[in-house]
């Protein structure tokens, strides 16, 4: 039961991240533009960094205008390339000698899936605790009330 309402938040995660960037590209591109700077320190090497996108973040940063943007914090060619994996978004840089940075979107969420779990562990559990408490309770009320009903009725036929 647990696996399929963490299966059921992630879908729902991914819906709502894919819905945001969609009425939000402008601000999507520019978050994506801030890590990419965030990171030149370490990814500008020669002979080239290499920028994997979707196939939507490929064809706006292939507009000579909108590539420039990624040109200016580096000072090694850059290329892009279309991912073959359908992602949300995000996108891996590389360089030659196997030095990466995933910011896939959707890794993210796969790799947070643990925070997940634990959450809905605690809400379950937190659940059945309040669960248990209320019938401990209710039982207790039934009881008191039982033994008042019984003091009644043995005074009533003294």
């Amino acid at each position: 039961m647990k696996h399929g309402f963490v299966d059921d938040l992630k879908k729902e995660v991914f819906l709502k991240t894919k819905e945001h960037i969609n009425k939000n590209y402008t601000n999507y591109i520019d978050y994506i533009l801030q890590v990419i700077e965030n990171i030149s320190d370490f990814m500008d090497k020669p002979p080239s960094i290499i920028f994997t996108f979707n196939d939507k973040d490929y064809n706006f940063f292939k507009e000579p205008s909108n590539m420039k943007k990624i040109q200016t914090f580096y000072k090694n060619p850059i290329l892009i390339e279309e991912s073959s994996q359908g992602f949300i978004g995000g996108f891996i840089a590389k360089i030659e000698g196997g030095i990466s940075y995933n910011i896939i979107i959707d890794d993210m969420i796969a790799k947070n899936t643990p925070i997940f779990e634990i959450e809905l562990s605690k809400i379950i559990v937190d659940n059945e605790l309040n669960k248990i408490k209320n019938e401990f309770e209710e039982f207790i009320e039934d009881k008191k009330m039982g033994i008042h009903l019984i003091e009644d009725y043995l005074k009533k036929y003294e």
